[in-house]
């Protein structure tokens, strides 16, 4: 046997002789895999024009406690916390999310996610489309989702319009009789007619060319409208 060959043989065995001596000693052991949580992203239970109703399960905790716990969307799929989050504060496993502040007609992506020490874990992907218009129906269902407590204004038919243009809002609460007040948040309109009702019959001023119309209501006990509903003008 040549000396070359006596040579790899001898750098081999002390490889062997090395690394069993590691493994013994649990130097060469392979890093156990990390278990991040388990979650479900909920389908959205109320879709709105500028909001969605969603949230999240959490199906397993994995190896390490959870920091931070929400959802993340984006007009991309595949939403991750670098894009729009909003943070549940919930204790339990499932968590509710009411994200506004949306464009109207437009195709979002939405997953939950969870935050460890050890990496960060999402939900699988929901897509939904904001409404461009709601119905008293839509409305009756934001009131539902609330357990009765909160109320709605929104607009009968397009939100859509043009200058000149008569707009009917409606105001949903589960208080009989209430009376409204209606406050013209942004934008230049007149009322024809409805204030202290639940109805408000709005004209665009002809000069209003451009941008969105704000109109909120506020109820006799004091409540709010929950969506303050914006009208495009062509």
């Amino acid at each position: 046997m040549s000396s070359s060959i006596k040579h790899q043989l001898l750098s081999i065995s002390l490889a062997l002789i090395l690394f069993n001596s590691c493994e013994n000693n649990g130097i060469s052991k392979l890093p156990e895999l990390i278990k991040l949580p388990e979650l479900i992203t909920a389908p959205p239970t109320f879709i709105g024009i500028n909001e969605v109703t969603t949230g999240g399960s959490i199906l397993s905790l994995g190896d390490s406690s959870i920091d931070e716990l929400g959802v993340a969307w984006s007009m991309n799929q595949n939403p991750t916390i670098e894009d729009n989050i909003l943070i549940s504060d919930s204790d339990s496993d499932s968590f509710v999310s009411y994200i506004i502040g949306l464009e109207a007609g437009t195709e979002y992506y939405v997953r939950s996610y969870a935050k460890t020490q050890s990496g960060t874990a999402y939900g699988q992907q929901v897509n939904f489309t904001t409404k461009t218009e709601l119905t008293a129906t839509d409305c009756e269902q934001f009131i539902q989702r609330n357990n009765g407590q909160c109320c709605s204004c929104c607009t009968s038919g397009h939100t859509i319009v043009v200058p000149g243009d008569t707009v009917v809002y409606e105001y949903f609460t589960n208080i009989p009789q209430a009376e409204i007040t209606w406050t013209i948040v942004n934008g230049s309109i007149n009322v024809i007619s409805g204030q202290g009702t639940a109805t408000l019959v709005v004209k665009i001023e002809d000069d209003f060319i451009k941008g969105s119309i704000h109109i909120q209501g506020t109820s006799n006990d004091g409540q709010s409208c929950g969506d303050v509903v914006s009208i495009n003008i062509n």
